[in-house]
């Protein structure tokens, strides 16, 4: 499944919105990226994708991904979210 073929929505939260109090592990950007922004996942070969929502586990605050591709391991379907921390990606 192509990218723009995937039909689920996500709604629009900004992060100022959002009430969550993780902390945000990237060292590099000490504001999270914004939704919708792109941003470029640095762990497992997973590579860019666009920010569809947040989460908070453990205390951190983590970001909901869709790639624009899957490395070639992945089993899933493309167009799901994956989630990942500040510390595993650049923007």
């Amino acid at each position: 499944m192509a990218l723009q073929e995937h039909t689920e929505t996500y709604p629009t939260i900004e992060l100022s919105e959002w009430k969550v109090k993780g902390l945000w592990s990237n060292a590099e950007n000490s504001i999270p990226p914004a939704f919708n922004q792109t941003v470029k996942v640095t762990f497992n070969g997973w590579g860019k994708g666009r920010v569809v929502g947040y989460f908070e586990e453990n205390g951190y605050l983590g970001l909901r991904v869709i790639p624009e591709q899957v490395p070639e391991w992945f089993q899933g379907t493309l167009g799901e979210p994956i989630h990942v921390f500040g510390a595993e990606c650049r923007y």
